[in-house]
C-alpha cells in the first residue's frame, strides 16, 4: 500500500501539470467509480439497510473520495510530491484524534504529545514560521486539510465495514463521492478543447493512478482494517516519503531540504509517540489515499 501511495504522489503530481486537478480528480474518481460498481455483485454489495446508514455513506463520500482527492490532487498542483507523501504521514495522528473525540479510544498523554509533534512538523513543513501565499505553502495547507478529511473517513468507515464488509462500503463511498465532486470537477473538462498538446504516456499514467493508487489501494486499505493495529500500520507509514523521495527525484527532480528533514522528524516522531502502548486500534490509518487515495 505504501508502494502503491507513494507512486501516487510522483503520478499524482506529473499527470496534474498536464491536466489540472479539475479534470484529473473527474476521472479519476468517475473511473474507480465504474470499475467498482462493475465488480460490486462479484463480491457481494448490498443496498444500506437504513437512512442512517445510507448518510454515513455520503459522508464517507464526501470525506474520503470526494475532498480526499480534490484536496490532494490540488495541493499536488501547488506543491511537490515530497510534500505530499510527508504530510501524509500525520493521518494516523489525526485518525487517533478524532477517535478519541467521538469516544473510540481512550486519551492518553502519548496521544497528545503526538498530536502536537505531528501537527507542529505539518505546519512547519507550510512554513507557518514565515508564512506567505505562495503555492508551495497554499498546496502544504491544501494536503493537511485533505489528511483530515480522510481521517474522518477512516473514523466513519470502520463500523460501516464491520457491518457490510469492504466491497460494500467503498462502492457506495465511491457512488456519492463521484456525485459531490461533480461541481468541483466538471469545468475541468475545458482541458480537452484548449488544444493543448497532450504526450501519449500520459494516458498511461492517468490509467495507472485509477487501476494501482486508487482501486486497488483502497480495496487493500479496507481489508486491513479490519485486523491491523495502529503500532504496525504506523511502521509502514513512515515508508512512504522514502518511497516518494526516491521516485521524485528522477522523475519529477524534486530535491528535500533542510525544512523538509526537520518536518520529517517531527511528523514521524508524532506518529510514533501517538501509537506507542496503544494496542489494538479502533481505527487504522494509513496515508496517501490520500489520496490517498
Amino acid at each position: 500500500m505504501q508502494l502503491l501511495f507513494a507512486s501516487n504522489a510522483v503520478m499524482g503530481r506529473l499527470n496534474v501539470q498536464y491536466l489540472g486537478p479539475r479534470f484529473l480528480v473527474l476521472v479519476r474518481i468517475f473511473g474507480a467509480t465504474a470499475i467498482f460498481v462493475a465488480s460490486g455483485r462479484r463480491f457481494g454489495v448490498v443496498m444500506p439497510r437504513s437512512r442512517r446508514d445510507l448518510a454515513l455513506f455520503a459522508l464517507c463520500g464526501v470525506l474520503g473520495v470526494s475532498l480526499n482527492q480534490g484536496l490532494y490532487l490540488t495541493g499536488l498542483w501547488y506543491s511537490s510530491a515530497t510534500d505530499a507523501s510527508i504530510v501524509g504521514t500525520t493521518i494516523p495522528v489525526f485518525t487517533g484524534a478524532l477517535a478519541v473525540a467521538v469516544g473510540l479510544e481512550r486519551l492518553r498523554w502519548t496521544k497528545i504529545g503526538g498530536i502536537i509533534l505531528g501537527l507542529g512538523g505539518a505546519l512547519f513543513l507550510a512554513r507557518v514560521d514565515n508564512f506567505s501565499f505562495d503555492h508551495a505553502t497554499i498546496g502544504d495547507l491544501l494536503f493537511v486539510a485533505n489528511c483530515l478529511a480522510y481521517s474522518g473517513y477512516l473514523v466513519l468507515s470502520r463500523q460501516l465495514i464491520r457491518r457490510y464488509g469492504a466491497p460494500t462500503q467503498i462502492v457506495w463511498s465511491f457512488l456519492f463521492g463521484a456525485l459531490t465532486v461533480l461541481p468541483f470537477g466538471l469545468p475541468g473538462l475545458a482541458v480537452l478543447g484548449s488544444g493543448a498538446h497532450l504526450p501519449g504516456w500520459l494516458f498511461l499514467t492517468v490509467a495507472y493512478t485509477i487501476l494501482f493508487p486508487t482501486v486497488l489501494a483502497y480495496y487493500l486499505n479496507a481489508f486491513a482494517l479490519r485486523d491491523v493495529e495502529s503500532s504496525t500500520a504506523a511502521v509502514f507509514v513512515y515508508l512512504q516519503p522514502l518511497l516518494a523521495m526516491a521516485m521524485a527525484f528522477p522523475i519529477l527532480g524534486e530535491r528535500p531540504s533542510a525544512r523538509t528533514g526537520i518536518a520529517t522528524l517531527l511528523i514521524f516522531a508524532g506518529v510514533l509517540l501517538s501509537t506507542w502502548g496503544g494496542g489494538r486500534a479502533a481505527v487504522v490509518p494509513e496515508a496517501g489515499a490520500s489520496g490517498a487515495l
